[in-house]
Parts: structure tokens; sequence; C-alpha cells
């Protein structure tokens, strides 16, 4: 037996096992016999978490008429102020906070509007209060960029000639201040730009050619990754999602995650966790639910596709039925992390009674709380351990494992404690495991009811290195927790290592002192606290890494 050494030591500090519910649905607006397909909503949510909700007025019977009507939600999705008509800027759906921030509503169906004037299809509001727009009519896409006030700064410029699906274009601020910009071009080319300098120069790149292609989505979380969404059709309809590092390079290949006879309107907004929230409906007429899923921001694969079983934190989950019709859910995410869905019900065509609804997530936390989970290898098996420090209502834990060559299987079952207030350790050795291989686990909780609930992965990777390194912790920049992957080959009977985080000034804000047993691979994972569980400030920070005489280091950031 070859030697095995110890990868990765993954210790999470809260996982609660979380349920969401839905609100009852709350109506928002009645349009009589509204001859049009559909009702063109637009959604958005500031800083106060008050919901905006607006609908454009234009229709076969009112041609002429590009104001919208503008509801303001607060946020149980009642209704406490109501705009008709509204014109925003220029027709541009743009409305002011409580602190004269400017607030982009996206994700309509189209953006529509005059030639002179239309209303865009994608914008983003940067740190100086403009907001940047892009729109797609004809072969062209174009680009606006709005001033504080209002102002033309850029207006309607040319920055792409194709043959773009017309009003749908999609767009995305990085915390650098870079805007990307993605759509589907002749229906099976993923075009994808990036401008460095506020709109005014584009570089652009195809990323996947696929027939047939549509209803792209991108987004940046505070990594500086770029995250792609869009909608496929070969023998199914399929959801698909890839990803960038902030140097442009791919972190995940495209990867499917929902699939089925159809798949319609895929819209998502990044949470405060940096995972994707994904809503869409499951026909382009006569849809009659609207899907929910999540998927995780953090996971890179080397430009690998990724199995939906790891990239989904909640699968594919019916969140609204209607026997009438339903369609064109739009959403967006509050301070508290939940989600709130705007929808349209009625019969789709025209001349029909049309309805907007909101319904908001609500999660259920506090059933079975885990406060630790490792996977240590040895020379003969993967040893795993989870701690929790209550439980309710549990009934069993099931223990899955997943490589390269097989998708998540349970290897392991086991009772859960049901009722305890009391901390229960778990372990469970795997002796089942090949040399140079990676493994992922993961915990499924099952409850009295039959329930399940599943808790991020771990990985170990089994192999040997001969040097003293640290990767670049991901992510980087960071807002609360980053990983930190060690690189440790052991030399003589020497097995302590010290891990220390200090500020620009030298002080120590933090110590990880491991004696290790093997040399191999570790991920320590940092929450941004110092040795006193205080949350420490914004700035730069230095990871440094001593062993003996041998010190490496590497700078990390923390950001709001």
């Amino acid at each position: 037996m070859k030697r095995l050494s110890l990868c990765c030591i993954i210790i999470l500090l809260i996982w609660t096992c979380a349920q969401s519910s839905w609100t009852p649905r709350k109506l928002i607006g009645t349009y009589q016999d509204w001859n049009y397909w559909w009702l063109n909503v637009r959604i958005g949510i500031d800083q106060f978490d008050s919901l905006y909700c607006a609908v454009a007025r234009y229709n076969y019977s009112n041609q002429d008429d590009f104001d919208h009507d503008l509801y303001v939600l607060n946020t149980d999705g009642d209704t406490i102020r109501v705009v008709r008509p509204w014109s925003g800027y220029d027709y541009q759906p743009i409305v002011k906070d409580a602190e004269n921030n400017n607030i982009y509503l996206g994700q309509p169906v189209i953006g529509q509007g005059p030639s002179s004037s239309p209303h865009m299809d994608a914008g983003v509001t940067d740190n100086s209060n403009c907001v940047n727009t892009t729109h797609a009519r004809g072969d062209n896409i174009y680009f606006t960029r709005l001033g504080a006030d209002g102002s033309h700064i850029i207006w309607m410029d040319g920055i792409y000639v194709g043959n773009p699906w017309s009003g749908r274009t999609s767009l995305a601020l990085d915390p650098g201040g870079r805007l990307h910009c993605t759509f589907a071009d002749d229906r099976q080319f993923l075009v994808y730009g990036i401008s460095p300098d506020n709109g005014v120069t584009w570089s652009w790149d195809t990323l996947e050619t696929i027939s047939v292609m549509s209803h792209v989505r991108v987004f940046s979380t505070p990594d500086a990754c770029t995250h792609i969404i869009f909608r496929t059709w070969t023998s199914d309809v399929q959801l698909r999602y890839m990803k960038l590092r902030p140097d442009g390079t791919v972190a995940i290949a495209p990867s499917i995650f929902s699939e089925g006879s159809e798949r319609w309107a895929p819209n998502a907004a990044v949470d405060t966790s940096g995972n994707l929230r994904v809503v869409c409906d499951d026909y382009a007429t006569g849809a009659h639910n609207i899907w929910y899923t999540v998927l995780r921001g953090d996971l890179d694969t080397g430009g690998q596709p990724v199995a939906d079983s790891l990239l989904t934190l909640v699968p594919d989950t019916i969140i609204q039925y209607d026997a009438v019709g339903i369609a064109e859910p739009k959403i967006c995410v509050d301070s508290s992390n939940r989600a709130h869905v705007l929808f349209e019900q009625g019969v789709h065509g025209t001349v029909e009674t049309k309805c907007v609804y909101h319904i908001r997530e609500d999660i259920i936390s506090g059933i079975v709380e885990v406060t630790e989970f490792l996977a240590i290898p040895t020379e003969e098996y993967v040893l795993l351990k989870w701690r929790t420090e209550m439980e309710r209502e549990s009934y069993q834990w099931l223990l899955q494992r997943k490589s390269i060559e097989e998708d998540y299987r349970t290897i392991h079952t086991v009772m859960a404690q049901g009722n305890i207030s009391l901390p229960s350790i778990y372990e469970y050795r795997d002796f089942d495991i090949g040399f140079d291989r990676t493994y992922y686990y993961r915990l499924i909780e099952i409850d009295v009811n039959g329930d399940s609930s599943c808790f991020n992965p771990i990985f170990v990777h089994l192999g040997v290195p001969h040097s003293l390194s640290i990767k670049q912790n991901f992510p980087n920049p960071f807002s609360s927790v980053t990983t930190i992957e060690l690189e440790v080959g052991l030399k003589d009977e020497d097995n302590q290592i010290h891990l220390s985080i200090q500020d620009c000034t030298g002080r120590q804000i933090r110590d990880f002192s491991l004696e290790l047993n093997y040399s191999g691979y570790y991920n320590i994972l940092w929450d941004g606290r110092d040795e006193d569980g205080r949350d420490v400030p914004v700035g730069i920070y230095f990871c440094h890494l001593l062993y003996g005489k041998e010190r490496v280091t590497k700078k990390m950031v923390k950001i709001k």
C-alpha cells in the first residue's frame, strides 16, 4: 500500500440544516383585457429592502405609450406606493432610493420602447451612481451610460454588430468596475464582451457554440468571478451554467443544471453568500409552474464541467403552480438572504386578463446544526467525522461520496439522534480508496417526516507533495469566509507548521498551529475574525506559512 497523505481538512464554522417555504402570493396589479401576449414586468431592490415592480404600459391597443406603472413594495410584498404613469429617465426604468442612489429595474421579457429612447434590456449602477445599460435592436447592440442626474454621457452607442435576439442582452459590473455583457448571437453563439473603461471600448469573444441558444444572463460576485446561465435546446431543453475567473479563464465549462421538456425565461440573482438563485417557468406559451434552484458560486473545476449534484445547493423545485397560467418570473434577494419573486398570472394571449403577484422565500432554520465536518486521510483509509451541536426530529444520516469516475453514491448510513440539545459526534472510515485520486464527500440529513437536507461537500486529494507552498486563497477578495490551501512536504521528524495571518503593520491577527502526521494538502477556512472572534476590518492581510526555517507568504484582501 502506497503511503497516503492528508489532503484537506475543512472545518465549517456553522452549518444549519435549512428548509425554505414561500409566503402566499400577494396581488400587485390587475390588467383587464390586456392586448398583448405578456406583461413586460421588471424588478429591483434597494439597500433598505424596498422592492420595485415596473409594468410596461405598451400594448397593441396603446402602442404610443412607453411609460411604466411603478409599484413600490415592502419586504413582505405589501404595496405601499403606486405611480401611474411613471417615466423614469428618458423612459428608462430607473428609481432613486431614500439616499438618492439610482436603482435600475431589470429582467424584462424584452427591452422595448421607441427607437429614440428604448427601454434598455439590462442595466447596472456603478460606484459613481452612473447607470450603464445595453440594448439589442436589429443587427446591433447599443450601450448607454447615464450620469447620476440622468444626463447622457454615452447615448445609444453601437458596440456590436451581428444577429442578436432583439431586446435580450445581459449586463454585469464586477468589483473592479469592469462591465460584462452577454447575449446569444444568431441563436447559437454565446457572445461575451468586457469593457474596462465604463463602456468606451469593448473586447468580444465567443464562449460557446450550440443551437438553439437563448436567454443568456451574466452576473458578477464579490470575488470578481463572472457567472453565466443560458438556455439551450437539443433533444430536451437544458439550462446551463458557466463560470469565468477574474482573469477571464474558464473555471467551470458549460454544465447542465436543469433539464426537461421545457425550461423558459430563466432569471437569477446573486445572494449574500455569492450563490445564484435561479427561477424559470416550464413553457413559452402555456406554463403552469415556476421552478427554483440555487447554484454554488464558489466552485472551480479547472475548466471542466461540473455535475449537477455538486453544483446545486437546492435542486429543481416547483415553488408556484397555477392551473390558468403562469409566466416570466423575476427574482431578487434582500439583505436577509431571502429571495423575492414576481410573476405574471393569466392566460397567454391577447385581450386576456393578466395579474402580477409577489411571493417571498422564508427560511426555517434550527432543525440540525452542524459545526464540524472533517475528511482526514490516513495510510489505509479516509476518516470522516462530523459534529452536531443539536438535532431536532432527525432520523438518519447518509454519507455520500463522489469521484471523477462516478457521481455521488451513499457509502454509509447511520441513525441520527432524533431530538437532542447536546453535541453529537459521528465517524466513519472509508477503506475503498485509491492513490492519486480526488474524492468529494457530502452529508444528507433525513428527518422523521422523510424530508432531506444536503450539506455542502468537502473533498480530499490523495497524493504526496514534496514542497512548501500556499495557493492563492479563494475567494479573493472575500467578504466573510475564504479558503487557504496549503501544500506541505514534511522533512525529518519535524511535524509542526504555523499559519499566521497578519495585517499591514505586521500585527498577528490569527494563528493556526498544526501538528501533522503526513505530508499533504490542507485547506484552512478563515472566517475573517481575529483570535477573540471579532470581525477584522476591511483591508489587506498577509498569510504566512512557517515550517522549520522555510517561510512562504500570500496577500489577501477583505472587502465589505
